[in-house]
């Protein structure tokens, strides 16, 4: 997605560079060399940027001093979110594609008019995107949006979601109004919450949706995937009958019912509004079908089963399988990913937090080599190992994803006071970090002692003062290992 909005891209990555040291100074030489560009390339495209925040009459302010290079101050993530909106729908691209959409304009005349730009000129741009767009199977042609009406809604849904993240809705203010209630009112009868960041997506979702069939662009026929979890299922009847006064009877109407159904469940829920009995429910009711989601489900939670679910206490246990289960309907819905991401990607992640980890990438690297069986063109794989590394990475502690650090505690009172500081430590870290008693002082990776000629192989030797242990010094050490 980055290739269509490649400048705007690289214009955020330069303000994301400049955030990341923010107060400071920053040459042009680095820029240049961050983001692999020659120096005047990179003097040129500052001043165009300048020119657009001023523009877009954004608060924050940014300096070029020739001797020292470039400073931002007064920026935070909030106004970073809204520099990206403003930079994206300002270009000919987004606004192409939104029109497309909305299927407003009728001729190429009309839009070459309003954005100055000669016939042949259109034409061209229009080329350029298209070649963009066909990774995802769609095209604008004909003045609106083209392609498997799946694959479109899920680019769109997908696209204006990232481009407003953050930011107003781009869509009517009462239209998500009337969404959130009926939300709020599935809510009620369902006897569960989703979290904010559902409810949002699900805005785009249900949106996305409406001005496609009001556009007469129906899902012609129906989804297997979506049939299949709707049969039997006694939460579409509550569905049906909340949501069946919106939507126009025609004889699509079942097959988007099934469609926005489906999208309801494959976000998150939030488990601290859920009871036992809820739980345990909406888990019955996701692992009870034969759809795409749940064969892929299976092979991941299988694959987490001997490692980490036996692990787990009752309900971690159920709300991890119900994630799961949520995390492969939603790479259903939206097979090819649509991102504007500039932050490390999972691969990089994983491979940044190998040295510390070392079986977490073992672990990664099975799921991979199983998730292989589930087609990239049914279910987006890299959307569920980004979702599972996540998950993995955050019980990697608990669950020996770390090398053990071996601790031995020596005092002159002997093991009375030896136990006592020890079940301190252990009482205070034992969920941060996989810690295990060292039987000989020389051996032990950190050394507790009120003893002076006490020593251990690394050097790091812990010393009591009237028994007093200096717990904020320990967990420095533990966040340091391995030692160098």
């Amino acid at each position: 997605m980055n290739a269509l909005h490649i400048e705007v891209m690289t214009k955020l990555r330069i303000l994301k560079k400049l955030m990341d040291s923010q107060g400071e100074w920053v040459s042009t030489a680095e820029l240049s060399k961050e983001l692999n560009m020659n120096v005047s390339k990179m003097r040129q495209l500052l001043k165009h940027f300048l020119d657009d925040l001023e523009e877009l009459k954004v608060d924050i302010r940014i300096k070029i001093v020739k001797q020292h290079g470039i400073i931002v101050e007064n920026c935070n993530y909030i106004k970073y979110t809204q520099i990206r909106k403003l930079l994206i729908t300002s270009t000919f691209e987004y606004q192409l594609i939104w029109n497309f959409f909305r299927e407003k304009i009728k001729k190429s005349q009309d839009f070459s008019f309003n954005y100055h730009i000669s016939n042949p000129t259109f034409y061209r741009r229009l080329n350029f995107i298209n070649e963009g767009l066909t990774f995802y199977g769609i095209k604008l042609h004909k003045f609106m949006i083209e392609g498997n009406e799946r694959f479109v809604r899920s680019f769109l849904i997908q696209y204006f979601y990232e481009v407003n993240y953050g930011c107003d809705f781009p869509f009517k203010k009462r239209e998500k109004e009337t969404i959130l209630q009926l939300i709020g009112l599935m809510e009620r009868k369902m006897g569960f919450n989703l979290t904010n960041d559902s409810k949002e997506r699900l805005c785009y979702l249900w949106m996305v949706s409406k001005i496609r069939r009001e556009n007469h662009h129906f899902l012609d026929n129906p989804l297997r995937e979506c049939s299949e979890f709707c049969l039997n299922n006694p939460y579409f009847l509550i569905f049906k009958e909340v949501f069946s006064p919106f939507l126009s009877k025609n004889e699509f109407m079942k097959n988007e019912m099934e469609y926005l159904f489906y999208g309801f469940f494959s976000v998150h829920i939030n488990y601290s509004s859920l009871s036992i009995n809820h739980l345990v429910t909406v888990k019955k009711m996701l692992e009870n079908s034969r759809c795409q989601y749940k064969k892929a489900s299976k092979m991941y939670l299988d694959s987490l089963k001997e490692k980490l679910l036996i692990h787990l206490p009752y309900t971690d246990k159920k709300i991890l399988q119900i994630e799961i289960y949520s995390s492969c309907m939603y790479a259903w819905l939206f097979p090819i990913p649509v991102s504007f991401e500039l932050d490390l990607n999972y691969f990089d992640y994983i491979k940044n937090i190998s040295i510390k980890y070392p079986e977490f990438t073992e672990y990664i690297d099975l799921i991979l080599d199983r998730s292989r069986t589930v087609d990239p063109t049914v279910l987006n794989r890299q959307y569920i190992i980004k979702y599972i590394a996540m998950i993995i990475y955050c019980y990697k502690n608990k669950f020996s994803f770390k090398k053990n650090i071996h601790i031995a505690v020596r005092l002159r009172q002997g093991w009375i006071q030896e136990n006592i500081i020890t079940e301190q430590i252990f009482s205070r870290f034992k969920n941060e970090y996989n810690l295990e008693v060292s039987v000989t002082p020389e051996q032990a990776d950190i050394l507790i002692t009120d003893m002076p000629n006490e020593k251990n192989k690394n050097g790091k030797v812990l010393y009591l003062y009237n028994q007093m242990l200096d717990l904020a010094k320990l967990e420095s050490w533990l966040d340091q290992w391995p030692f160098r």
